[in-house]
């Protein structure tokens, strides 16, 4: 299969759902940190014929073939080979301070798995590789040839939620020592001769062992962490973040980043308001993983691990009106006015009637200025009157808090002396207790009656030379 032939059948995966979610609008300007051949992107030019796109990937051979696909489009789109947490700096350099909504789709492309030069597929002999970008990292083939066994265990454990990590681990370091492993089948081959290594519902033998090796080389994780709050850092007030995950490890990092966005307080549950200060930063949409549907997974049996979730910036509507109100070009000027007619329910079709209209608000705004000089002194002395009761009410607030606060601490040192006479009472009836039982007699009647020791009779003690 040639490369123009696998781009035209690439599908992307959750498309209508994406493009919902992302509430997408003519004339935005929207991020898609994982491009790739450009499946998603390709849809949004298409459907909205003024909407812009930023693509990133860290893939050159993606980028290139995406750029001669979507060359049609001109400058709509902006193509740059780099990893997403880095989209700060790519946005800086387009000269974009914020989109109005940003893509990840992570994961492998089906372009990838089917190449089996870039060592990402166990079902194809190839280099065992899997970088995303050939030109920088380390390799896979080097973290099988070179880790410990305990450090490989725990890489499968960790990333593949493989419960047989140990046994996969000693197994290769078993095999590298005849031979270093460096192609793809020979490590597939290799896991699946581990025992108890076995199909599970048609899933291959070494699928979690190479998700383990492809998280690792390309650091996905860490990567997911750092870029989801730059992303939200960078949508415009109302902007979405789409995330679309394919792995358990991935989806739960995105699920608790979007919580603590919406909810970042750490106050306890028993303070009845937030004291830390911390502000959310908008809302989960997707309160559930969005999932492809039967229908899909037919189409595209790849698709079937795939969740999608959402996250709405917040809201601030006073960015938004200075916005309008300081924008100096015409266009936007007759659209604001268009906008105020609409709020009265009238059509911008006679010019004469929008001169009239702004003639008859300043009117009006005139007459009421004498009105609000009165209404100000009043408004004056309303506030002066409220601060002083606010005030007094702090002082009075205060002195009673210190009174109880005096109060309980007598009660605490009551209740001190109280265990402190307790304390010296029981150390006196030990001492009398001791004195008893280091007494003669005592001794005698506890040898005597516990014991039963008696007095030897005349004859019964021999002294010895």
């Amino acid at each position: 299969m040639t490369g123009s032939e696998a781009i035209q059948r690439h599908v992307p995966v959750l498309l209508e759902e994406v493009l919902e979610g992302l509430a997408i609008r003519q004339g935005g300007v929207y991020l898609d940190g994982t491009v790739g051949w450009g499946g998603h992107t390709l849809q949004i030019l298409q459907r909205y014929e003024s909407a812009r796109v930023i693509g990133l990937d860290r893939d050159g051979a993606a980028l290139a073939a995406t750029s001669r696909r979507l060359a049609d489009y001109g400058d709509r789109i902006l193509l740059f080979q780099s990893d997403f947490r880095l989209l700060d700096e790519v946005l800086d350099e387009a000269g974009v301070g914020s989109v109005d909504g940003a893509l990840m789709d992570l994961g492998v492309s089906s372009m990838q798995l089917e190449d089996a030069d870039r060592g990402f597929s166990f079902s194809q002999d190839g280099p065992l590789d899997m970088r995303m970008n050939p030109d920088s990292g380390v390799a896979a083939s080097e973290i099988v040839n070179t880790w410990t066994q305990k450090d490989l265990a725990n890489l499968f454990f960790n990333y593949g939620e493989e419960k047989r990590s140990r046994a996969i681990a000693s197994a290769i370091v078993r095999e590298r020592e005849a031979e270093p492993i460096t192609t793809t089948l020979r490590l597939a081959e290799l896991i699946s001769s581990v025992p108890g290594m076995g199909r599970v519902r048609n899933i291959h033998p070494a699928t979690r062992t190479f998700q383990a090796l492809r998280i690792e080389v390309n650091d996905e994780l860490d990567a997911v962490r750092q870029v989801i709050p730059v992303s939200v850092e960078r949508l415009v007030s109302g902007g979405r973040l789409a995330m679309i995950s394919f792995h358990s490890l991935e989806d739960r990092i995105i699920k608790r980043a979007f919580r603590e966005l919406e909810n970042p307080c750490r106050c306890p549950k028993e303070f009845p308001e937030c004291r830390c200060g911390k502000v959310s930063a908008g809302r989960v949409v997707t309160k559930r993983p969005v999932v492809p549907t039967e229908r899909e997974v037919m189409a595209n049996p790849r698709s079937r691990s795939a969740k999608l979730r959402i996250f709405e910036k917040a809201q601030n509507p006073e960015s938004s009106i200075a916005e309008l109100r300081w924008t100096g070009n015409a266009e936007r000027r007759t659209q604001n006015m268009s906008i105020i007619l609409a709020d009265l329910h009238l059509e911008p079709r006679n010019p004469k009637l929008e001169l009239c209209l702004t003639m008859s608000v300043a009117a009006q705004t005139k007459a009421r200025q004498s009105e609000n000089i009165t209404f100000r002194g009043g408004l004056k002395d309303f506030a002066f009157v409220l601060l002083v009761l606010v005030l007094l009410g702090c002082a009075i607030f205060i002195t009673t808090w210190r009174r109880v606060a005096f109060i309980d601490m007598g009660y605490e040192i009551r209740k001190l002396e109280g265990t402190e006479s307790e304390l010296l009472h029981l150390q006196h009836e030990m001492e009398i207790e001791r004195a008893m039982l280091s007494s003669p007699e005592r001794i005698e009647k506890v040898a005597r009656d516990r014991f039963g020791l008696r007095e030897p009779e005349p004859g019964q003690v021999r002294v010895l030379p």
